[in-house]
């Protein structure tokens, strides 16, 4: 009778320290492991585009300016802030010079700039790369 109630005792506190004790329960519990994990994840589309950096920036740049309201321009360091693109997008586009070639980076954020949009960050990365002249 006592082994049972201890056995039974001891799989509730397995089955309670795995559920508590988990990564993803422990923040969820917590309060505020939804919006962190959502915060660190991946929201950035990767392109290589077979242009100048030059070119595709400034085909980023003229594409943001169509679709939203670019907000902070780096000609320097190739980078550009725009928010309300399609409306409801805050956006940041990066070129980066590959061996003369371009290396496009963007990322894409709604809601606060806090939940990631990886479809419509590739949806610009390729717009940008076709506007650009790119394969």
């Amino acid at each position: 009778m006592i082994a049972k109630t201890l056995n039974r005792f001891l799989g509730y506190l397995c089955v309670f320290s795995l559920v508590v004790f988990s990564p993803g329960c422990v923040a969820l519990l917590l309060g505020t492991g939804v919006v962190s994990g959502i915060m660190i994840s991946n929201d950035s589309a990767e392109l290589p585009v077979d242009k100048k950096p030059m070119a595709v920036f400034d085909a980023s740049l003229e594409y943001l300016s169509s679709h939203g309201l670019v907000q902070d321009v780096d000609e320097q360091a190739m980078h550009i802030y725009a928010e309300k693109v399609f409306g409801k997008y805050y956006v940041q586009v990066d070129v980066k010079d590959n061996a003369g070639n371009s290396y496009l980076i963007v990322q894409a954020r709604k809601t606060a700039k806090l939940l990631p949009d990886t479809e419509i960050a590739v949806k610009i990365a390729y717009d940008i790369a076709k506007s650009a002249g790119g394969d």
